[in-house]
């Protein structure tokens, strides 16, 4: 979603209805839980840090997309979304360990 140009319709549905920052959220700490819960602890702190900064180089490919503008809060919420994805990532270890 983050390439697609402002004219899209789904980026205007989920625009219009103010949902692109849980979008975000939602998504980058699903992506970052996945390495937490599954990796080694060095290897899912690398990977996190990664996708940390993918959410921000993405948010800045958005000056060269026709319609879109680079969002400081939706890199706010890419970031938050990463440190809970990582907090959700360490319960499901310890869940899964304890069993």
């Amino acid at each position: 979603m983050s390439s697609l140009p402002g004219s899209s319709l789904i980026y205007k549905v989920v625009a219009a209805h103010d949902l692109i920052r849980w979008v975000h959220f939602i998504a980058y700490a699903l992506v970052a839980s996945i390495p937490v819960a599954a990796w080694r602890l060095w290897t899912s702190v690398l990977a996190s840090f990664a996708i940390a900064v993918l959410g921000i180089a993405f948010e800045l490919l958005h000056a060269f997309i026709q319609g879109r503008t680079i969002s400081p809060e939706n890199v706010l919420a890419d970031l938050f979304g990463v440190v809970c994805g990582i907090l959700l990532g360490m319960n499901i270890r310890v869940m899964r360990n304890s069993a």
